[in-house]
């Protein structure tokens, strides 16, 4: 892998997936089918999108370095902000402020993000 440009932090990822993967599933030789539905539950439980992302990337080198072909579908991550405050959230955020400058700087980003709004 190293080869091909992959970093170290990147191949120890692969390498604890694949490691996961395989105790997971318990057996070295794994099928295709055992693969896909291990993939289907990690894109069906609580994990981050991009970490079933690395390990469904990390789950098509196993398998091609085996000569085999893997498909898995890619999760198109979600890059929305999410929402958790409402006004009263924001108030008392900015109202325990001790400090003036932090103060001034965070009602000066709130101006600033209504002017753009």
């Amino acid at each position: 892998m190293t080869d091909h440009g992959y970093r170290d932090s990147s191949i120890d990822d692969y390498l604890r997936a694949i490691g996961l993967f395989l105790r997971t599933i318990g057996t070295v030789t794994p099928s295709i089918e055992e693969a896909r539905e291990y993939h289907s539950n990690m894109a069906a439980s609580n994990l981050a999108r991009a970490t079933v992302n690395i390990r469904r990337a990390a789950l098509m080198a196993f398998y091609k370095s085996q000569g085999l072909e893997l498909k898995l579908p890619y999760l198109k991550p979600n890059n929305q902000v999410p929402y958790f405050f409402d006004e009263f959230d924001v108030a008392s955020i900015l109202n325990s402020c001790t400090n003036t400058k932090h103060y001034a700087m965070s009602l000066t980003q709130n101006k600033m993000n209504n002017f753009l709004l």
